[in-house]
């Protein structure tokens, strides 16, 4: 099962706001980057929710580039990837923000030392990722060692199955392993 975890991290986004609110210009524009890129992440609509019992209200901002970048519509079946977006710029505030706080206090390693570990902490029990990850063996799928097999050049189009569950869609099958 594919899991989506875009998760950035209440620890990263409240150093972010300290960051943003002691810095200038440049700040500024971190902070715009962040609130654009959640924004795009969140795709077409924006839910309240993860199961999506609540109807969604429609994102302009991502239905203004879907309509008019060229390409921008391929982004439709991963918006979570645009979440990244939004990571380095929040990590680069969170940065300011530590370092505003450290150079406020008498005891900057062991301020260094409590933030590492609460985001150590938040990562592992507070954020959705499933910890700890299920593993399992991944072997070649019969079509890929016939594909594999065949002589001279080709290419694959791949279009996996979506199956639906009580959760709602996903994405079935050995697909990802392959």
């Amino acid at each position: 099962q594919l899991y989506y975890a875009s998760y950035i991290g209440v620890l990263v986004l409240g150093l972010a706001v300290v960051g943003l609110r002691r810095g200038g210009r440049q700040e500024r524009w971190l902070g715009l980057a962040v609130i654009i890129m959640i924004l795009l992440a969140t795709g077409p609509r924006i839910y309240i929710d993860h199961a999506r019992t609540v109807p969604g209200v429609p994102n302009p901002l991502y239905l203004l580039l879907h309509a008019v970048f060229p390409l921008f519509n391929a982004t439709l079946h991963s918006v979570d990837r645009l979440s990244l977006g939004a990571q380095l710029p929040a990590a680069i505030l969170a940065a300011k923000g530590l370092d505003a706080l450290i150079e406020h206090r008498a005891k900057p390693h062991l301020l260094s030392l409590g933030a590492l570990v609460l985001v150590c902490a938040e990562a592992l029990v507070v954020s959705p990722a499933p910890w700890p990850l299920r593993m399992t063996s991944a072997v070649p799928h019969p079509a890929s060692v016939a594909l594999a097999e065949l002589p001279g050049p080709g290419a694959v189009l791949d279009l996996p199955f979506v199956e639906m569950t009580p959760q709602g869609s996903r994405f079935a099958g050995d697909i990802f392993y392959q």
